[in-house]
Order: structure tokens, then C-alpha cells, then sequence
């Protein structure tokens, strides 16, 4: 493109070192979005503390650097399951690893699981149900 005409930007992959958890990088045509949210899975399943608003700040990131298709990322999915308390999923954990790990801790039976894997899974796409 740019030998063509006259470029704003150079056309280079980006790379963001967060602190104490590790290196985002995002190569010239991949999606920021995605590269957050996957960063973020692997940092979770790490042990890793990740927030959303880590996550949303990583974005803004890129964003300022290079067109976003996505500007924000999905919103936490949430349910409140009487009598043990909320299930907060932020949009980097598969439901179904989520409500798994919720059922174990609170020994919950497995139709109130099917349950709230069905109305996780009809917000957003599921990796298995």
C-alpha cells in the first residue's frame, strides 16, 4: 500500500509488555480484539490476575495505534444462583470452564448446570456444551 501513496502510519506488527504478566502482540493485520481476549485466557489459566479493565485498557491500546474493527470487548456474562451467590464470567473464560468450575465449588447438581450453560451458551458461543 504504502509505495503506492503516501501512509500515515507504518505498517508493523505491535507488541505490548504488561507488567507482571507477559507480552501482547498483535501481527499487521490481526485483530486486536481477539489477540486481548485470547492474551487474557491464557494469563487466566496461568493464575494470572486479569481484569477487565487491564483488558479493556489493552484494547484502547491498539486502538490508538491502529483501526479496531471491535472497540470494546464483550461485556461479562452473569447469573445469580440462589442461595450460593453470583457467577461472573468475563469474556475471556469459556462458559462451560466456568460453570464447571462454580458447580464444583458449590456442589451444584447437574440440571442447574445444563441450565445456566444453556442461557450462557445462547449470549455467547460456547468452545463445548
Amino acid at each position: 500500500f504504502c509505495y503506492r501513496r503516501s501512509c500515515g502510519r507504518a505498517l508493523v506488527d505491535l507488541r505490548l509488555e504488561v507488567p507482571e504478566t507477559g507480552v501482547v502482540e498483535v501481527p499487521i493485520y490481526g485483530d486486536p480484539a481477539g489477540a486481548v481476549l485470547e492474551f487474557c485466557r491464557q494469563a487466566a489459566a496461568a493464575g494470572m490476575a486479569v481484569t477487565e479493565e487491564l483488558a479493556a485498557s489493552m484494547l484502547a491500546w491498539f486502538c490508538e495505534r491502529r483501526s479496531c474493527r471491535t472497540r470494546a470487548l464483550p461485556p461479562s456474562l452473569t447469573a445469580l444462583v440462589e442461595p450460593h451467590g453470583p457467577l461472573n464470567l468475563p469474556p475471556w473464560t469459556d462458559p462451560a470452564d466456568g460453570v464447571e468450575a462454580f458447580g464444583a465449588e458449590h456442589k451444584l447438581e447437574a440440571v442447574v448446570m445444563e441450565r445456566l450453560m444453556q442461557g450462557f451458551c445462547s449470549r455467547r458461543t460456547c468452545g463445548r456444551l
